[in-house]
């Protein structure tokens, strides 16, 4: 398994058993790389089917598999199923120039060595899904040898090599090769990772945690109404407390009368600046994205929500759905959505709140429920919440087709029970405007002024004398909707390159490895998918929770034909 988020991290995890709860398994993991003779072995039929949803739910598998693959398919159903087509038979590899030219190898295969290699051949009866990168011996008709394919959300990359055996691990190529099947090329970690560490540890999911952690009628008081009260307060202490001591000093105690009334009144005054910035009641705050496969009826969603306090007392957050009368085997979690590392607020932060600290909160009967989580007055709490489950009934009905110069053509209908606004299409490096789609709208690929490039229209590019020029991210805005529009498709958007920051957390929910392949993303926004329900407990009755309830960013993936 790899974690490919930096710095990367390589762990080799056992598919004898889990590392999390069901469902959550492999969670933590972004990349993954499993040998078919592992799987050959038998007996993990329960972690592969937990791996195969981990990938349906947006995870980057690699699957090796050569002369392994026959005993593979014979051991478990679930591997025959990240196959791009049905097994057929082995044939001896003969020619290795097209490995050696995709791995960018600066040294061959030894020829004595791979006289025994074989490479699988799939059935011809049916086309194989996925995009062929590599072939056998180069010519359009020989065998595949690397296939990429989207699974769900995610996307498997076949190989039909082996790399595990003592051929591969003496060769120098074989990082190289592996690198390319990774998809590391295209990262762009460093430059990322620099304008990280400037900006102090601020990645994408830090500028949404700031954005969220924002409530109407609640700010900080201004550094300059602050700075004038301290001044006026040491004036007073002084000069203004000596001079009333003065003219009093033949009156006895009545002299010392002038100090605490000051002390009184400014604290009053302080007292009173500090609420008129804090809006009474509880709010939350929230924003979310919602997908959903066309092809395998897969859905999941995201959400983000921001609780604030004006008292002190303690709370229950519980997650759902919020059209679960559609959805089947619901799987949802909620999960505290903490600033990294040991900042202000982190989960491994130097300076916890002292009564906050000692208080305990729990999970309910599973993982949908915080229960008995203390709240100080006027602070806030940041949490992150998804769901996972299978739709009854397909939303969008498409005849989408990509043509010879790489655009779509067809129809899409949609049979969606809502209304999805500012919808655009987007496949491959082009983008349709769309428009709204309401229950029973129709679009036409083949109408309106055709595509836009996708990157120009996400970096919102402009034509300054000449020339194409990129607006500058502002890594302090707010706008929930666009810092989620480019975390959806941050690696199409140009990365960290276009953003200083890493995607950090928000990377699962990236969509861009799906468009060069026969995947089409309808983006649209549409009402919440999450219902979040806040049960307050304190030392006062329950006030009235000020609920925003913004759009939520819909995406459907749908197949595209050839």
């Amino acid at each position: 398994m790899i974690n490919a988020a930096p710095p990367s991290e390589t762990a080799t995890i056992p598919l004898t058993a889990g590392a999390g709860p069901p469902g959550l398994a492999y969670d933590a993991i972004d990349r993954a790389i499993v040998c078919g003779r592992a799987i050959a072995a038998g007996g993990r039929e329960q972690q592969l089917a937990e791996l195969d949803q981990w990938v349906r739910d947006g995870g980057d598998l690699v699957l090796l598999a050569g002369m392994s693959l026959p005993e593979m398919v014979a051991a478990s159903p679930t591997a025959a199923g990240w196959l791009p087509g049905q097994f057929s038979r082995l044939i001896p590899l003969r020619q290795t120039a097209a490995l050696e030219t995709y791995a960018r190898a600066n040294r061959p295969l030894d020829r004595g060595a791979i006289d025994g290699l074989k490479v699988p051949v799939f059935a011809a009866e049916s086309p194989l899904d996925g995009i062929t990168e590599a072939v056998v011996g180069g010519a359009t008709n020989d065998p595949p040898l690397v296939i990429r394919r989207a699974h769900g959300f995610g996307r498997i990359t076949w190989i039909g090599i082996d790399l595990d055996t003592r051929t591969f691990q003496t060769w120098p190529g074989t990082d190289s090769l592996l690198l390319e099947l990774l998809d590391t090329g295209r990262l762009d970690l460093a430059g990322g990772r620099t304008a990280e560490v400037r900006r102090g540890g601020l990645d994408l999911a830090g500028q949404l945690r700031l954005a969220i952690d924002r409530y109407p009628g609640v700010s900080a008081v201004p550094f300059e109404l602050i700075a004038l009260l301290g001044l006026l307060y040491v004036a007073a202490l002084y000069p203004l407390d000596w001079w009333l001591a003065s003219r009093f000093q033949h009156y006895g105690w009545l002299a010392w009368l002038p100090l605490p009334l000051l002390v009184i009144t400014f604290t009053a005054i302080s007292w009173g600046a500090a609420t008129s910035y804090k809006q009474s009641g509880w709010q939350l705050h929230t924003a979310g994205v919602v997908d959903i496969d066309q092809a395998s009826g897969g859905s999941r969603a995201a959400s983000y929500a921001g609780v604030w306090a004006a008292d002190n007392g303690q709370f229950s957050l519980a997650v759902s759905p919020d059209h679960a009368d559609d959805l089947d085997t619901i799987r949802t979690a909620v999960s505290w959505f903490a600033a990294p590392g040991r900042s202000l607020g982190g989960p491994d932060a130097l300076t916890p709140h002292p009564s906050l600290a000692a208080a305990d909160y729990h999970y309910a009967a599973d993982l949908s429920r915080l229960d008995t989580m203390p709240m100080a007055a006027a602070s806030s709490r940041l949490f992150e919440s998804t769901w996972t489950g299978q739709i009854s009934s397909l939303p969008f009905r498409s005849t989408l087709e990509r043509t010879g110069q790489g655009t779509l053509r067809g129809t899409l209908q949609s049979q969606f029970s809502a209304t999805l606004n500012d919808c655009v299409l987007v496949h491959g490096g082009w983008l349709y405007d769309v428009g709204t789609l309401a229950p029973g709208d129709r679009f036409d690929a083949a109408e309106g002024r055709g595509p836009r490039s996708l990157g120009a229209t996400l970096t919102r590019q402009q034509v300054v004398k000449d020339r194409s020029v990129a607006s500058r991210w502002d890594a302090d805005a707010e706008n929930l909707d666009r810092i989620l529009e480019i975390a959806g498709l941050f690696a199409a958007a140009g990365g960290s390159g276009y953003t200083g920051l890493e995607a950090g957390r928000l990377a699962r929910l990236d969509l861009s490895r799906l468009l060069p392949l026969d995947r089409a993303i309808l983006i649209g926004r549409g009402p919440p998918a999450t219902r979040w329900t806040i049960d307050r407990s304190g030392p006062t009755e329950a006030s009235a929770t000020a609920v925003e309830t913004p759009t939520a960013l819909w995406r459907v993936v749908l197949p595209v034909g050839n």
